[in-house]
Parts: structure tokens; C-alpha cells; sequence
């Protein structure tokens, strides 16, 4: 079952992919990686990103490192490739492939609240009715650093696993600076659960480490992280302030950014978080609303050019967990409108609100980013979207899917 899970949606995040797709919150990431195979620097070329960050007249970028850091062994032996082949090598391996592990943790921990269809159907409405579909499919750092974030809380609740517990939050931190949260939260469940912090302490101590090193070598200070200290050129200083109630508002009900309008399902979450028992419902809920009024503090809360609210994606999986004491039909029905949203969002890109691509599918049907780059490629950029038709490449996903599910084989795995 676990496999069966993967790849299907591995097949389906891969069939959405965007190649082509390019926008500051892409190249900020290839810029860094681009410097480091070959300056051997942690700077970057002032012209090359709007996303980026000064400091002693020196530009980097705006943002946590990992991404690009997990990206130059394979930048080091593709750079002869074209930017968009190399960008489609990295999505695989960077969005799609952890974002489909995802699922898979999901299935593991809703074993322990329910069973049967209500389980499966919980898990695939978490892979395809929740903004985790959309960022899965371009170049950010918001398909691994949730992977590694959610794989954190998934090692916490085994025994004895502290130390991969370690190794993911610490990655996870060092691909986004705003789970620095989850870190502390984890480390304090930790503490007071007496559940094997030295092994926690150093799973984590690498990254702890990559991270100081990062900063010094950068901005002078180990604990210094730039995209908070530094005047970032697109957005301004990214200065904390107290969470505001409009913010809070547009970040839950808001059509711009809101959580419950991309995604409708996790509005039942908040009922479910009740019914579920357990500590780990307290990590849930503190993470969640931990990450929730600290974006709702950032003075650039909305996340730019993005589909949904990307600073939270990060509690995404989270919210899902909830859903197994909520009722089969309410979550079939609120699913299915989710991922009818989701699924929309993914064909045609970022939008200002959320029914913008439901509309743009409406009016122009089905499409495939990666199948409409494949046909570019070969036809021409012109015929990207003319003369190109997602229905035969769609119809082959579907046949998998089915010979997948049909064949037989431990469910176990």
C-alpha cells in the first residue's frame, strides 16, 4: 500500500511539473548554487535575481540556503545542460520526490486514529487537495523543507528515532529560516518527554553547523540570518511585528491568500483536532499556530508571486493528521471541492485568488506544464498552447494509476 501511495503521486506531481516555470522565487535558488560550483562563493550577480540581499556591498540571496546547497552535486555534473532541463532534473528530485514521501508518513500516522477508505482518502486529499500539489511541481524550497519539517514530527513519534528526528529538523531549518519554530517546538516536546535529546542534539548538530557557517562566512555572524537582517531588495526589511487582524483574516478566509479558500478541507481540521487523541495532537496544534501568527507578524506575509499561502505550507501535512476524526462524507465532500481548486492551480500557475485558475480552466481546459514544455521543445515555443492537448498524456497517467492499483501484491508495502 505504502508504495502503491508513492507512486501514484510521484506519477501525478511529475505529469504537473513546470519546467519553464521561472520567477525570483526559482532563481534566487539557482543563482546561489550556480556561485558555489563555480566562483566558490556564496555570493551571487547583483543582476541576476530580483530576490536578493545586500550586506557590506556584497549581494546574496534573500532566503535559507539548502535547497541550493542540495543542488550543487547535480548542478556540478548537468551544468552543460539548458536552464530549463537542469530545472526539471532539480524539481524531481527536490519537489516532486519529497513531496510525494509526504503521503506516505501520512498513511503511517493515520494508522493510528482510523482505518480502511477514511484512511486513504484522508492521504489523497492531503497529496491533491491542499496547496502541497502546486509547490511540488515548481523549483522552491516549500515541497522539501515541508518533507523535512513533517518527517521531523514523523521520527518524534517513533520510538527510538530521535536522531533522524534531528537530521530532518535540521535540514528543515536550513532550508527555511521560519522553521526555526518547529525546531524549538520538537526540541521542547523533547525535553520535557525525556525522549533522547542527545541523539535529537546531534542528528541536528550538521546542519546546526552548515547553518553558523553559512551566516559567518556572509554576514559576519554565525546567528545572523539574512533575509531578516539585511535590506532585501524586493520586499524591504523583513521585520517581525505583532500578528494584525487583517493579516490573520486574509491568511484563513481571505480569496488572496487564505488558508481555507485554496485549500476547504483543513477548515475541518479545526474540529478535528479535538477529536483525535494523543500527544501529538499538541505538537500539531502548536506548530500550526505557532508558524500561522509568526508569518501573520512578517511584513511580507502574502508571499509575492504564489499560488495560495506559501509561508504555511509548512503545517499543511499537519492539518491533514486532524481529519481522521472528522466524519467520511463531510471530508469526501470538502476533498473533493479542494482538490478541484488545487488541481487547477497546478495547470495553470500562480493566481491572485483562488478561483483565478478555476476560471482559466473553465475557459480553456485541461494542461500539462511539463507535457506543453516536452511539446514546445519540439514544435516550437509558439505551439505551446495552440495547438497542444494534454488529453492522450493524461489518459496514459490514468491507465498506470489503474494497472498500479489493480495488480496485486503485499499490501504492506
Amino acid at each position: 500500500m505504502r508504495l502503491k501511495i508513492f507512486v501514484t503521486v510521484f506519477l501525478i506531481y511529475l505529469f504537473y511539473a513546470a519546467p519553464n516555470f521561472t520567477s525570483a522565487n526559482t532563481t534566487r535558488y539557482f543563482e546561489l548554487t550556480k556561485s558555489i560550483v563555480k566562483n566558490k562563493s556564496f555570493e551571487i550577480d547583483p543582476a541576476s535575481t530580483m530576490d536578493k540581499a545586500f550586506y557590506k556591498g556584497r549581494c546574496y540571496i534573500s532566503a535559507a540556503p539548502g535547497l541550493s546547497f542540495m543542488a550543487v552535486p547535480v548542478y556540478y555534473f548537468m551544468r552543460g545542460m539548458d536552464t530549463e532541463t537542469i530545472q526539471m532534473i532539480y524539481i524531481v528530485l527536490f519537489s516532486c520526490l519529497p513531496a510525494a514521501l509526504i503521503p506516505v508518513m501520512l498513511y503511517e500516522i493515520l494508522g493510528r486514529y482510523t482505518e480502511g477508505r477514511k484512511r486513504l482518502l484522508i492521504v489523497f486529499v492531503g497529496a491533491f487537495g491542499t496547496t502541497l500539489f502546486f509547490y511540488s511541481t515548481r523549483f522552491m524550497c516549500h515541497a522539501s523543507s515541508t518533507f523535512f519539517i513533517f518527517a521531523g514530527f514523523y521520527f518524534l513519534l517513533k520510538e527510538k528515532k530521535t536522531f533522524l528526528a534531528g537530521i530532518s529538523t535540521g535540514m528543515a531549518v536550513l532550508t527555511n529560516y521560519l522553521l526555526l519554530i518547529g525546531a524549538a517546538i520538537f526540541l521542547f516536546y523533547i525535553i520535557i518527554t525525556r525522549k533522547g535529546l542527545l541523539k535529537f542534539i546531534l542528528g541536528a548538530a550538521p546542519f546546526a553547523l552548515m547553518f553558523m557557517y553559512y551566516h559567518w562566512r556572509c554576514f559576519d555572524n554565525p546567528f545572523s540570518i539574512g533575509d531578516v537582517t539585511t535590506y532585501a531588495v524586493l520586499n524591504g526589511p523583513h521585520s517581525l511585528a505583532m500578528p494584525r487582524l487583517k493579516v490573520m483574516y486574509e491568511m484563513t478566509f481571505g480569496g488572496y491568500r487564505g488558508l481555507f479558500s485554496y485549500m476547504p478541507v483543513l477548515a475541518l481540521s479545526v474540529y478535528g483536532i479535538f477529536k483525535i487523541k494523543g500527544i501529538e495532537k499538541w505538537l500539531i496544534a502548536s506548530f500550526s499556530l505557532s508558524v500561522f501568527f509568526l508569518v501573520a507578524g512578517l511584513h511580507f506575509w502574502e508571499g509575492g508571486l504564489s499560488f495560495g499561502p506559501r509561508h504555511i505550507i509548512s503545517i499543511v501535512p499537519f492539518l491533514i493528521v486532524p481529519l481522521a476524526g472528522v466524519n467520511y462524507k463531510l471530508i469526501y465532500t470538502f476533498g473533493a471541492v479542494s482538490i478541484f481548486i488545487n488541481w487547477c492551480g497546478v495547470q495553470y500557475g500562480e493566481a491572485s485568488v483562488f478561483y483565478t485558475n478555476v476560471t482559466t480552466f473553465l475557459a480553456r481546459g485541461m494542461n500539462s506544464p511539463l507535457f506543453a514544455w516536452i511539446y514546445s521543445l519540439v514544435h516550437g515555443e509558439g505551439a505551446r498552447y495552440e495547438s497542444y492537448s494534454p488529453l492522450a498524456p493524461f489518459a496514459l497517467l490514468i491507465f498506470l494509476i489503474f494497472l498500479l492499483w489493480r495488480s496485486g501484491g503485499n499490501p504492506e508495502l
